[in-house]
């Protein structure tokens, strides 16, 4: 196998992005570079530009699937500036952890230079998001159905509620249980700041109860204990993903982790099974094209899989409903931002 450096020299002759008088800086980054990836991760890549194009694109290199992030100088400029209000350190890892591929003027020292400069915000949710918690929390409750869905939905808010009172850097859902058991991966690696040890533990223990009365009673715990520290007068950015192709793209990338995990037996693989099915059918809900019938069926057996055989059986029927509209080529695509 290709050493990393020698893949990231491969992948720009590949691609040709030396001979691209737009292209100011290229750099590898995520497990691939930091050594935690497997033989199904991809190898991601940051092109900052210095015209005015950005877009997410994929392609395959040497059987390996490259997840192109591309965006402009002014880009980087600003979201190293205003990320840290919705705790997003995406940059800020890429460039303390990436390792430069290609950079023709200079500009990953400037970059770095931001980072010293970061300012704190204190970011609050608004009520919005809060009543999103609520929602979901009091039909749980009331509805004295164990409905998974509703349970690790209203769980996976309050996380991100905590986050925020907490200061700590956004975590997706994809990476919240490899990182919040293995803290030193999340600092090293990810340059995150994380929630207390305390509430980590907490969140993991809520995620392994099946009973409903247990259930409803663990939540309650929870409010009591975090949700009177909250403060909630200010407002929290939050920014969701308006192109519908690259929304398609990340729900691709969800659905495959979900079965990457059934099929290894992680403990997180059931909760975010359930994650995945309450994004799909908010996504579902939103898209003409899709008549109600044809994805409700589908929505209500996916609840009750019990294999895990029926379970990415299920999700991959679910997202077929949506991907037949779209038709995207996961392997290689280009998509505007």
């Amino acid at each position: 196998m290709e050493s990393i450096d020698d893949f990231g020299k491969h992948f720009l002759e590949e691609t040709n992005l030396l001979f691209k008088p737009n292209v100011a800086l290229v750099i590898g980054y995520g497990s691939r570079e930091n050594k935690t990836s497997n033989h199904n991760s991809d190898y991601d890549v940051l092109v900052v530009l210095s015209n005015n194009f950005r877009c997410r694109a994929a392609i395959m290199v040497d059987g390996v699937h490259v997840d192109i992030h591309v965006l402009t100088i002014d880009d980087v400029l600003y979201k190293l500036e205003h990320d840290i209000r919705v705790g997003n350190v995406y940059l800020k890892s890429v460039l303390l952890n990436g390792r430069v591929l290609y950079d023709s003027v200079g500009l990953y020292e400037e970059f770095l230079s931001h980072l010293d400069d970061e300012k704190k915000y204190n970011r609050k949710m608004d009520a919005a998001y809060v009543s999103s918690f609520s929602s979901k929390f009091d039909e749980f409750v009331n509805s004295g159905n164990n409905d998974d869905v509703l349970y690790y939905s209203a769980l996976e808010v309050f996380r991100r509620l905590v986050h925020v009172n907490m200061k700590a850097s956004n975590v997706s859902e994809l990476k919240v249980y490899k990182l919040y058991t293995d803290l030193e991966l999340a600092k090293k690696y990810y340059s995150l700041t994380m929630p207390s040890e305390e509430f980590i533990q907490d969140y993991l223990y809520s995620l392994e109860i099946v009973n409903y009365k247990n259930r409803v009673d663990r939540l309650r715990y929870l409010l009591l204990k975090y949700l009177p520290l909250l403060n909630l007068k200010l407002y929290y950015y939050h920014f969701d993903i308006i192109n519908p192709g690259l929304k398609m793209v990340s729900l691709n990338n969800l659905v495959c982790k979900v079965e990457e995990l059934l099929i290894s037996a992680n403990p997180y693989g059931v909760p975010l099974y359930f994650l995945a099915l309450s994004d799909l059918k908010e996504f579902i809900s939103l898209v003409d094209e899709v008549k109600n019938n044809e994805w409700e069926t589908l929505y209500e057996s996916a609840k009750h899989a019990k294999s895990v055989d029926d379970k990415i059986k299920c999700l991959e029927d679910l997202f077929a409903v949506v991907d037949s509209i779209y038709k995207i080529d996961y392997d290689n695509f280009i998509l505007r931002y």
